[in-house]
């Protein structure tokens, strides 16, 4: 330690960088941890917004997060502490949460004896009651056996998950990962531990398997460097995923209900050191290939696998999650239900309603959304409001409901509307078609006048209101174009629900309404429920048995 007044301790960063804003300023700022005991936050611009000196060296990488729900970020990370530091914590490592402006989060550090905490956290709602939650393990400066465990707590208030922390075999500097892996929609931790060890717990901590990854000829044992990360994914397209490591001289990939190893490779180097790096997961022209970069001397190699096959979910294909390096886990429980792989469920809402293919751009968009914790609920009511289905879908099912005053009988008169629309027609012309088809041109001008202003106003007119609409009609406008013009002024909000519901039935189960159906959900849909009516309808057998064969559908929980 540093004589007072002079700085001696060492310059430079181990620490991956996090990037998000923390100013409020909506431009990402840089919070980097440093080995001279300082954790720095820069803006985009290079200003320095502030620095904070946290007593020892820092290894583990940030990840900032809401932890408390107030609508400002919190930054996470781990460190080392001395004997004989100011903080009166005993010699080890410490878990700091820092406020958005450097600060310490009320009831911060979190202590750990014994060991320091190089590893980098993961933060995730683990045990699902709403509250975000820190797994991370400990580090390898401080002699064996200090630090052989994972712990998982709440990071509001630090305290232990029920069944945390959990022994491993040895030191875990390893970077949890997060994923659902045994098909009950809960949460499991992958981590490794020196000794050469894989492990896989369930979100109460229990263990659910074990692998010893060591090649060497007396198996595991004390001390064996295992120190680099390990990634969760379906790599082969199973509908199971994977935990995937390259913890010793070949990549494994191992069944992650069991432990059971589907694959392995040897590295291309037989001189390589134990990897001190997690492998990186991606699909490139639709084939799963997996990156695992390591070394021995100056001789540093990347080496590039392929199962084959696509890749399919990807819970934690990555070091801290994510090409962000984020360090969260978000995605919520059987967003992309019925279907196993998400980008399939993504591909079927391009085609309900926007009728086309999915394109890669639009897969990455709608799959960040998913990754950042979108519902399946949200995707879709997001398609429904598109441009392209709403734009000409609910103009069509508001003349139909103005014509004829409830649901439509069939799903193809709404969707020839709709394509007429989108070639360009004419709504008042639309409207009039249908008024003809009704038989509603037959009417007289005032009965005419009552009944659709009562379909579109959901109330019968004044008889001022009734007035002006027969002069209307009578001075030139035609029956088509008041219910075009109606529909797509004040009446427009007065059909909301009902096109909501109408939009839903045609976009999700290709099908008109049945009566009772749309008399409950109009009234749902009426109070501000429509993402329940969606809901309903993607956890429904009929939706999973219209847009999923049998050999496709979800296999990982609801």
């Amino acid at each position: 330690h540093c004589p007072p007044g002079t700085d001696c301790r060492p310059h430079g960063f181990f620490a991956t960088p996090a990037v998000a804003d923390i100013n409020g300023d909506d431009r990402l700022d840089i919070i980097a941890p440093s080995w001279d005991h300082t954790v720095y936050a820069w803006s985009a611009t290079g200003e320095l917004l502030w620095r904070r000196y946290i007593e020892d060296t820092l290894w583990s990488s940030p990840v900032v997060a809401d932890i408390d729900h107030d609508g400002t970020p919190e930054i996470v990370l781990g460190g080392d502490i001395w004997a004989g530091n100011p903080l009166n914590a005993p010699e080890g490592g410490l878990v700091w949460i820092l406020n958005r402006d450097g600060s310490t989060y009320p009831g911060y550090p979190k202590f750990v004896p014994l060991q320091t905490v190089w590893s980098t956290p993961a933060v995730v709602d683990l045990n699902r009651d709403g509250d975000l939650d820190v797994v991370v393990g400990t580090g390898t400066h401080f002699p064996d056996p200090g630090g052989r465990w994972v712990d998982a707590f709440t990071a509001r208030t630090g305290r232990s998950l029920p069944g945390w922390p959990v022994a491993v075999a040895g030191r875990a500097m390893t970077s949890p990962a997060i994923g659902e892996l045994d098909g009950d929609a809960g949460l499991e931790v992958a981590v490794g531990s020196e000794g050469g060890y894989i492990y896989v717990f369930d979100s109460d901590g229990r263990e659910l398997w074990r692998s010893c990854e060591s090649g060497h000829t007396d198996g595991c044992f004390e001390r064996y460097a295992t120190h680099g990360g390990v990634s969760i994914a379906d790599v082969d397209d199973d509908g199971w995923q994977e935990v995937v490591a390259g913890f010793d001289h070949e990549m494994r990939i191992h069944d992650g209900r069991t432990g059971r190893i589907e694959a392995s490779r040897p590295f291309t180097s037989g001189l390589a050191l134990t990897p001190a790096s997690t492998p990186a997961i991606a699909e490139i022209d639709g084939i799963t290939h997996i990156a695992q970069p390591y070394y021995f001397e100056d001789n540093t190699r990347i080496d590039i696998f392929t199962t084959g096959r696509r890749l399919c979910r990807a819970d934690w294909p990555t070091f801290m999650r994510d090409n962000r390096r984020s360090g969260r886990f978000r995605a919520v429980p059987g967003a992309s239900g019925p279907f196993r792989c998400p980008v399939d469920f993504v591909a079927q809402q391009y085609q309900d309603f926007l009728g086309r293919e999915l394109d890669p751009a639009g897969a990455g968009y709608w799959l960040d959304r998913l990754d950042r914790g979108w519902t399946g609920a949200q995707v879709i009511g997001a398609f429904m409001a598109s441009g392209e289905f709403s734009e000409v879908v609910a103009p069509t099912l508001r003349l139909h409901l103005a014509v004829h005053g409830t649901y439509p009988m069939s799903a193809g008169s709404i969707r020839e509307g709709a394509a007429y629309l989108r070639n360009g027609g004419d709504r008042a012309l639309l409207a009039n078609l249908m008024i003809n088809a009704a038989g509603a041109d037959e009417l007289d001008v005032t009965a005419f006048a009552g009944r659709v202003f009562e379909n579109v106003f959901r109330r019968e007119p004044t008889l001022v209101e009734l007035t002006n609409t027969v002069h209307v009609l009578q001075t030139g406008t035609s029956r088509g174009q008041l219910i075009a013009n109606w529909t797509a002024g004040d009446g427009a909000a007065h059909l909301a629900p009902q096109v909501d519901v109408a939009m839903t039935y045609l976009g999700m189960l290709d099908r008109a309404p049945d009566a009772a159906g749309w008399a409950h959900w109009v009234r749902r849909a009426g109070g501000g429920d429509l993402g329940s009516l969606i809901t309903n309808f993607q956890r429904s057998e009929e939706y999973a048995e219209r847009v999923t064969a049998p050999e496709i559908l979800a296999v990982t929980g609801p």
